[in-house]
Order: C-alpha cells, then sequence, then structure tokens
C-alpha cells in the first residue's frame, strides 16, 4: 500500500462505493443499516473501528447508509448516574 506521510499515521478512509487501489489488503468495514440498527453489531463495528484506529492500520470504511442519519443527536432520558461509567452513545462514536 502506498500512503502519503509515514506509516504510523495509518490513513483511514471512508469512501461511498469501491475503495481505491491504494488500499486493496487493507481492512474493509462496511457500513450500512444492517449496522445502525442492530445495536449488538453497532457496538461491535465501533469497536472494531477503534481498534483500527488506534493501532494506526490503514483501514477503509464503506459507507453504505445515509450520512445524515448517522450524524442525529441521540438522547437519552436516563439519569446520569443510571448509565454508568462505560456509556457511550454509538451511533455517535460511529460517526
Amino acid at each position: 500500500m502506498l500512503f502519503p506521510g509515514p506509516p504510523q499515521l495509518g490513513r483511514g478512509i471512508v469512501v461511498v462505493g469501491a475503495p481505491p487501489a491504494a488500499y486493496a489488503d487493507a481492512p474493509v468495514t462496511r457500513i450500512d443499516s444492517s449496522v445502525t440498527t442492530d445495536e449488538h453489531r453497532l457496538a461491535l463495528t465501533v469497536d472494531r473501528l477503534h481498534r483500527l484506529w488506534a493501532a494506526r492500520t490503514p483501514h477503509v470504511v464503506v459507507l453504505g447508509t445515509d450520512n445524515d442519519a448517522l450524524r442525529r443527536p441521540e438522547t437519552t432520558t436516563a439519569a446520569p448516574w443510571e448509565l454508568g461509567g462505560g456509556f457511550t452513545f454509538l451511533t455517535e462514536r460511529l460517526h
């Protein structure tokens, strides 16, 4: 794979459609309605992307859903102390 800059930067990309040839060997994560509508799959996907980012692994995210849907603010009516220290809005984190 050929990327600008040092390999420690990782250089992950988000595409709609096929990834560029330089990313042919990179791991691919597909984001579509099967991910965004299933809490368990969403959590696994967010965790996978975080691990790839933290390891600075070049990777491809293929966006197969409406990006505006990922931008919608998430809310909860639960009190903060009920959520626990590890709580996160998964769709917000994915975006």
